[in-house]
């Protein structure tokens, strides 16, 4: 059942879309194109004649009123009623019994209500004609003439429209229901997370972020991503942040972010960096995306150092940092040759250099490129202590995710967890609120 709710809420904005098209169309057709209709009824009383018992009474009765059906159907009868009164082609004619027993009703239904009273009288005229002599009646005569009200019967706009309205709701959430279902994408869910994913938080999307960022950039203020951050973001990311102080580590640790294809990583890497030096760690942030390279831009520093320097010299670390606007945040920037981390990562120097850099810091976070699409993200997350598999909420199903995390760990990613970015902020329980 919650399947089906979790399907039917996924269609609910296609469903809205067409029962809004179905209602326009009837409201727009009713209004202008489909006329008003006019009705009139007389009333006959017509005794049969043979009746021997009141229970003959209700046969013959019906019986009489299918005949005078019957007759007012047949060629010569319509001739005869239209010598007397004019038609307009587009009025109908009803007989029927009126109270179940001897008294018959002539109704007749168009659009023009002269026309209508005319042909409800002429017909129950030449009806007691035929009734009172080839039928043989025993008794008949005119209960009431026909009059026309000045207000139309039909249509009944408001029903018409709200019986297009419901019936396209039922009839598309029916459909919705029947369809089979696109493959379900991992989303997330701050009640409910992933279930048998390795999902650790989600981060809410923050696009509004980045525009004041740039912003404020061309205004020449110092002004950093972190501080254009809104209060649901930044509440996204101190969760992601105690996710990680939680887990037991030694004096320092190294934390690799990679998109899982080409989700931009860089962002939460900073604003992870961020949150973490805000709450008093000493952080160092390296860049190590030689393919699109995006943090010396986010925080506003210059300087570029090859970690070959680095790994020859045991004392170059400090020499190869950069200071940023951040307190308690320290940048590395390394070269972005083609190649340049496939010869490195595989060095054994690397994981030493990364584990004086963890000692010498309590977090060392590594932005890399993407993990599907270069071979590097693996080679740094096999002497990494923590690898972050950045996905885009929404984007794919669990066979799909569970697929590259398993691909991670073959290569020798041992710790692999997923951080879902950009989920959409309806979809939070509480209401984002501005700096």
């Amino acid at each position: 059942m919650k399947r089906l709710r979790r399907k039917w809420l996924w269609a609910l904005p296609v469903i809205a879309f067409f029962c809004a098209a179905v209602t326009l169309a009837m409201a727009v057709y009713t209004v202008r194109w489909e006329p008003e209709r006019y009705r009139a009824a007389c009333t006959v009383y017509a005794l049969p004649a043979g009746q021997r018992a009141d229970a003959d009474a209700a046969e013959l009765a019906r019986m009489l009123c299918r005949d005078c059906d019957l007759l007012v159907n047949t060629p010569e009868f319509q001739q005869k009623v239209l010598q007397s009164t004019r038609s307009d082609g587009k009025t109908r004619l009803y007989i029927r019994q009126a109270d179940g027993g001897h008294m018959l009703k002539v109704e007749a239904v168009g659009e023009d209500p002269a026309v209508t009273s005319g042909l409800a009288n002429a017909v129950a005229d030449a009806l007691l004609e035929e009734l009172s002599g080839r039928m043989g009646a025993a008794e008949v005569h005119l209960v009431s003439r026909a009059e026309v009200s000045e207000v139309p019967f039909a249509p009944n706009r408001p029903v018409k429209i709200a019986a297009a309205f419901l019936g396209s709701f039922a009839l598309f959430s029916l459909l919705a229901l029947l369809i089979p279902a696109p493959r379900e994408r991992v989303q997330w869910d701050p009640l409910e997370p992933p279930a048998q994913l390795p999902c650790l938080a989600g981060v809410a999307e923050y696009d509004d972020c980045l525009r004041r960022w740039v912003r404020e950039r061309r205004r020449g203020k110092a002004f950093t991503l972190y501080d254009g951050m809104d209060e649901l973001t930044r509440e996204n990311v101190r969760e992601l942040v105690l996710q990680l102080r939680n887990r037991p580590q030694h004096t320092g640790c190294s934390i690799l972010m990679a998109g899982l294809e080409d989700e931009d990583s860089a962002t939460l890497s900073l604003l992870t960096a961020s949150e973490l030096a805000a709450q008093g760690f000493e952080v160092l942030l390296m860049e190590m995306d030689t393919y699109a390279p995006a943090l010396r831009k986010w925080l506003g520093v210059q300087g570029t150092m090859d970690v070959m320097d680095c790994l020859q010299r045991e004392d170059a670390l400090r020499t190869a940092l950069l200071s940023t606007p951040i307190p308690r945040l320290l940048f590395m920037d390394v070269c972005h040759e083609p190649g340049f981390l496939s010869r490195i990562a595989a060095r054994p120097g690397f994981a030493a250099f990364l584990t004086d850099a963890a000692q010498s810091f309590d977090y060392v976070i590594l932005n890399a490129p993407p993990c599907r699409t270069a071979s590097d993200a693996a080679m740094l997350g096999a002497v990494a202590d923590m690898t972050f598999a950045v996905a885009q909420d929404g984007r794919y199903t669990p066979r799909e995710l569970g697929a590259a995390l398993r691909s991670l760990r073959a290569d020798g990613v041992v710790f692999c967890r997923v951080p879902l970015k950009r989920f959409a902020r309806r979809r939070h329980g509480r209401r984002a609120l501005r700096d």
